[in-house]
């Protein structure tokens, strides 16, 4: 992750100077939080920096249509022309290996460790998991900054805030805030706030829910980037916990930590109550996030 901040910074402010060469107001979902974190993941890979809008559009295809069924749904043929592409750029890392996850993946497959198949799915499900989160955080953090914009001038003024702002714009506004849940199932009997559920039921379970316990966070309603830290569930926990964290903390920190030193008077250009949320997506985020600046 160290290694990657440099290039995280690099691609942040590329980013910048193209959406600062936009007319206003421009839509800042194209032009920074779907972008950046499909940047990245490339880097991670070890795949062409030139090929992240083929594949980050193949990854939103998978995430948004998962709930359809069938040999032929659309999340199902973007899942294989997916692997399919992660297949070639594999098998080619032994004639062009490096220090990427694509060159480590293949090593493990000739060490008797995974089979191809294998390695290919794990890293094509990199590849989708590593994007959609942080595209959704990215944009719910700057609409929590917009909504608190005292929170906002502090963060500006005092730029050393920027981990804690992080942590509380995942503790207050996760990727999939907006969704039904998470479905887990109790291999035993369990009993919780005093109702029995049995083993295997259906339990939905509302992660985002967790960030409000006032058992843990005082005055959890209110949204404070000087929050004396506490450990949230945005990551989830246990074997369930976010293998990814670092590297979406990591964005997110170059993210916020530098863009309204370039946009001092980033805004929105609509009503935040006109921005259409993304029900079909499990992690959420906007169809579009007009800006002006």
């Amino acid at each position: 992750m160290k290694l990657l901040a440099q290039r995280i910074e690099a691609i942040a402010a590329q980013l910048f100077e193209t959406l600062a060469a936009q007319p206003q107001p421009a839509d800042l979902r194209h032009y920074l939080s779907f972008p950046l974190p499909a940047m990245v993941i490339s880097a991670l890979m070890g795949v062409p920096y030139e090929d992240h809008a083929f594949f980050a559009e193949l990854s939103d295809e998978v995430m948004t249509h998962q709930h359809e069924s069938g040999p032929r749904s659309a999340a199902l043929l973007a899942w294989e022309e997916l692997r399919t592409y992660i297949r070639g750029k594999m098998r080619g890392k032994r004639q062009d290996p490096g220090d990427n996850l694509l060159t480590d993946l293949l090593a493990a497959v000739d060490q008797g460790k995974a089979t191809e198949e294998e390695a290919i799915g794990l890293a094509a499900g990199i590849l989708v998991a590593g994007h959609e989160s942080t595209v959704a955080q990215i944009e719910l953090g700057l609409l929590a900054m917009f909504r608190h914009p005292q929170q906002r001038e502090r963060l500006v003024g005092d730029p050393s805030l920027v981990d804690k702002a992080v942590e509380e714009i995942l503790r207050m506004y996760p990727p999939g805030a907006g969704w039904d849940g998470i479905m887990r199932y109790p291999t035993t009997d369990v009993t919780i706030a005093g109702v029995h559920i049995p083993a295997e039921s259906k339990v939905l379970v509302g992660l985002p829910a967790t960030s409000f316990d006032p058992r843990h966070f005082d005055d959890p309603e209110i949204f404070d980037i000087g929050r004396a830290e506490k450990p949230h569930l945005a990551f989830s926990y246990g074997p369930h916990y976010c293998i990814g964290e670092a590297l979406a903390r990591l964005e997110l920190n170059v993210v916020f930590g530098s863009i309204f030193q370039r946009f001092p008077t980033l805004r929105l250009a609509v009503a935040s109550g006109e921005l259409k949320l993304r029900k079909e997506i499990i992690t959420g985020g906007f169809e579009e996030l007009p800006v002006l600046w």
